[in-house]
């Protein structure tokens, strides 16, 4: 009995940049609007490691999704690479 080759892993969110899918990131269809709510309970504005920290998650993993969420208008990111959650999302 020969072990079937795994599939390969498809991100289901689709406007990750290309670098971070060869990293190996994969979020659920879920995950932006769920970390958007839980990084709201922070307070703002907030690091990259205090998103980490609320998420649970790991720096690698942590950075792609801000920038996801950056570029989705979520949340905005300062000068000073802070970032705060915009409590509504632009339309």
């Amino acid at each position: 009995m020969s072990a079937e080759k795994p599939k390969p892993v498809t991100p289901i969110v689709d406007d990750l940049d290309p670098w971070y899918r060869r990293a190996g990131v994969v979020l659920l269809p879920d995950a932006p609007e769920r970390a958007a709510t839980a990084l709201a309970g922070l307070r703002q504005p907030f690091a990259v490691s205090e998103a980490r920290t609320a998420l649970g998650s790991s720096r690698r993993v942590t950075v792609p999704l801000l920038e996801l969420l950056d570029r989705r208008g979520r949340t905005r990111r300062g000068p000073d690479d802070r970032r705060v959650v915009r409590t509504t999302p632009p339309t």
